[in-house]
């Protein structure tokens, strides 16, 4: 153990001192920052760490305001970034973490690091040990262990979206509902008990079949001077509210298969894309019925038949057609149909 010490005490040489010591500390997301503290004091004293090993204090640099963000993906954490720009400018002596695996787990990011550090002769520590990315034994090491950080990460990630898509397809995965539902004791979608948001609810459906317009149903909703109930989901205890009406939440309302009573999951989808210098973009994408994963009929109380919410999104989709074979440059309403097949 001691002969173990002495060797990685004996990389870190007097031009390592002379530059600074950059120790990075992040939680992968804001509920990890919020509540594993432990783990967060333990990263800030890494700190401590490299005043014990000579660098003064003045030159140990703390870098944490990746703070609650992921390193799963490429080129998305400011922090990062400045250490890396830090490491390219031969200002470093050493980066510094509890694990390496805080440092990134996706390989552009890791391979890029140790790229840097190899040819600025810039060393890596964790608790574990202190790596010189100019031996090729440390960069084996490193690169091994690299890898096999994205591959724990991506295995996590795969076996949580599975269990999630199992769960679904009880018909068990419930999140937040909207308004005109709640949860039971049960964890079960059960009609609201407020009676003033239910008839909210129904209105809205009850308008659009005298109206056949969901431009008509906001207007009239708008001249009654009437508020719209709104689940607030970034509130911790999601209550319903009352605001203003709008055309986009009446639409999203008559959207909804929940309030035909069918429980679904995967009516859009989320597309990553290289954008511009290697960056990437997120892109979510609508579903089409015919292809939506998880499709429950009867899955709880409705507000609508299933048949009349079809016959609803076709008569949405008319409205959109007519706009557009009528006017076509015109700026009329937004399109009120989504893709149905």
């Amino acid at each position: 153990m001691n002969r173990t010490i002495s060797e990685q005490q004996a990389k870190i040489q007097p031009h390592h001192l002379d530059r600074a010591a950059y120790v990075y500390v992040r939680q992968s997301s804001p509920r990890q920052v919020q509540e594993h503290l432990e783990s967060q004091r333990r990263q800030y004293e890494r700190a401590d760490w490299a005043l014990e090993q000579g660098w003064p204090r003045e030159r140990i640099v703390v870098v944490d305001e990746d703070q609650g963000k992921s390193s799963a993906t490429a080129k998305t954490r400011p922090g990062f970034a400045r250490l890396l720009a830090a490491v390219a400018r031969g200002e470093v002596g050493i980066v510094v973490a509890l694990e390496v695996t805080r440092l990134a787990r996706n390989s552009p990011d890791w391979h890029h690091l140790i790229y840097l550090c190899r040819f600025t002769e810039t060393l890596i520590a964790d608790e574990h040990a202190v790596y010189d990315p100019e031996r090729s034994s440390d960069r084996l090491v490193l690169g091994i262990r690299g890898q096999m950080s994205e591959l724990e990460l991506e295995s996590s990630i795969e076996r949580m979206v599975s269990a999630r898509w199992h769960k679904a397809e009880r018909g068990e995965l419930i999140t937040i509902p909207p308004p005109g539902y709640d949860l039971d004791d049960l964890g079960q979608l059960v009609l609201t008990s407020d009676e003033a948001v239910a008839h909210a609810i129904r209105t809205v459906f009850e308008k659009f079949d005298e109206f056949g317009s969901a431009r008509q149903v906001f207007a009239w909703w708008r001249q009654e001077g009437l508020k719209y109930p709104v689940r607030r989901i970034e509130l911790r205890s999601h209550p319903v509210v009352w605001l203003e009406p709008s055309y986009g939440r009446v639409l999203r309302t008559l959207h909804n298969p929940i309030y035909a009573g069918a429980y679904v999951l995967g009516k859009s989808e989320t597309v990553r894309a290289l954008a511009g210098e290697g960056s990437q973009t997120i892109q979510v994408r609508r579903v089409k019925r015919r292809e939506w994963p998880v499709l429950i009929h009867e899955h709880h109380p409705a507000y609508l038949s299933f048949e009349q919410f079809l016959a609803n999104q076709l008569r949405l989709q008319g409205n959109a057609m007519m706009c557009h074979v009528h006017s076509p440059e015109a700026k009329g309403p937004p399109r009120e149909a989504i893709p149905l097949s």
